[in-house]
């Protein structure tokens, strides 16, 4: 019998509460309570998050169960705890229980205090198992699955609603400049951190359990950064060389612009530009723990373009802001955020265009976003493309000995046929255990 205590469900109902307003995204919530709550130990904190996450992966489905049980919606009159709890705090203490029960139907001890959710729910999940709305099974969004039901089988949809319920993965980037693979990972199982090689990018490891790292002295020493095996695999398509000039277009916080450094070895000229000044702020420290000092900061303005670096950069990377709907392991709240497709498909081909400026003639741009809709990659390439005769796609073009290269041939064909064809890289939760991404390598003709 699994028996949770009733400070993990109250403390899981307390941020959910907070979650729930979406005034602040998840992680910072849940960042901010740990830090109020020093007194909580790593196995309080991971169990906690566990149940919060779960919650929001889950949530609509929840939310159906829920009704079946005669438990929702909340009646803002009616309510259910000894000190009044607010509507908000109602739902997230019913959305905690039925989440336990979900897990764990057969196993799990309800604390006496929670007995008037537990034992109604646990009835209606013993005469209806099954759900009758596959939008509610699937728990995602409608506008996401409207796009989905476009390009995929239901069999597709179902696979890849099933692998964003399950939590991702911690990977780690391989800083070459500072160590190898092979030496870093040694040290990280000596230490007590298990890891595996992640099974495409040459670049990454794979944590096997969840454990504070960001504190090591391998981190702070600029060994690795933190970063999906996906998002490794937008620098590498880019095939950044010491000595070029080449633009990070969407930096943010500087994940890939550091790639980018590192794959060209610290030399040669990284502009890192934001249309947010303050993303670029928390690039600076990064910088300086990585030790690399090829990168400049610029604050995109006015219409985008440089015009010092208008025409004269090697490669451009496009990484645009998008519905994020490949991250949704991560950030399960965007699963309730509305989102408008036409209007980010619009400021995406403007972002675009603006970028293209700066290619040089024979140079590269990728564009990528970390999406998994067709509104929001190959339409606005076969949009952009239409309007930019000088810009084609192309297939990448590796060294034989290339070891990512080798190993997508290895693991999946179909990808590495697509990426040598015609330079196109789409990633799946379901099928290649990644983020979702999408990055399209297009080249400048001369």
């Amino acid at each position: 019998m699994i028996k949770f205590i009733r400070s993990r469900i109250q403390q899981a109902t307390d941020i959910l509460a907070v979650i729930l307003t979406m005034e602040m995204a998840a992680d910072a919530v849940t960042d901010s309570y740990f830090k109020a709550h020093r007194k909580m130990g790593s196995r309080d904190r991971r169990e906690t998050a566990e149940i919060v996450f779960g919650c929001l992966r889950r949530r609509r489905e929840l939310e159906a169960r829920l009704r079946m049980a005669g438990l929702w919606p909340i009646d803002a009159a009616d309510a259910d705890s000894p000190d009044e709890a607010s509507p908000l705090q109602q739902e997230a203490e019913r959305l905690v229980i039925a989440w336990l029960i979900c897990c764990y139907p057969q196993s799990l001890d309800i604390p006496f205090e929670w007995q008037h959710l537990g034992l109604p729910l646990q009835q209606a999940l013993n005469q209806t198992p099954n759900l009758t709305d596959l939008k509610d099974a699937l728990n995602l969004p409608d506008w996401m699955l409207a796009s989905l039901e476009l390009t995929l089988t239901e069999a597709e949809i179902r696979s890849l609603a099933l692998a964003m319920q399950e939590e991702a993965p911690v990977d780690l980037r391989v800083a070459f400049r500072m160590s190898d693979r092979l030496l870093l990972g040694a040290e990280l199982n000596q230490a007590g951190f298990e890891v595996e090689n992640t099974p495409f990018s040459a670049f990454g490891l794979r944590m096997l359990q969840r454990k504070p790292l960001n504190q090591s002295p391998l981190f702070r020493a600029g060994m690795f950064e933190f970063q999906d095996e996906g998002s490794q695999l937008i620098g590498w398509l880019l095939q950044p060389k010491p000595g070029e000039r080449v633009l990070d277009y969407c930096a943010g916080a500087g994940g890939k612009t550091l790639q980018l450094a590192d794959l060209m070895n610290d030399q040669g000229e990284i502009i890192a530009a934001d249309i947010e000044p303050s993303r670029l702020g928390r690039l600076k420290p990064r910088l300086e723990r990585n030790q690399i000092t090829s990168v400049r900061l610029r604050a995109v303005t006015g219409d985008g373009v440089f015009g010092e670096w208008r025409g004269q950069c090697d490669a451009v990377l496009v990484d645009a802001p998008c519905s994020g709907s490949g991250t949704l392991r991560r950030n399960p709240a965007l699963r309730y955020q509305v989102t408008d497709l036409a209007e980010l498909q619009q400021w995406q081909l403007q972002i675009l265009d603006s970028a293209a400026q700066h290619v040089r003639p024979g140079g590269r741009l990728v564009y990528s976003t970390c999406s998994l809709l067709t509104e929001e990659n190959e339409a606005v390439i076969r949009q952009f493309l239409e309007s930019h005769e000088d810009f084609s796609m192309a297939g990448v073009q590796l060294p034989p000995d290339d070891r990512t290269l080798a190993a997508i041939s290895q693991r999946t064909p179909a990808l590495e046929e697509q990426l040598q064809r015609d330079g196109c890289l789409r990633l799946w939760p379901h099928l290649h255990g990644t983020d979702g991404f999408y990055a399209q390598l297009l080249l400048r003709q001369v």
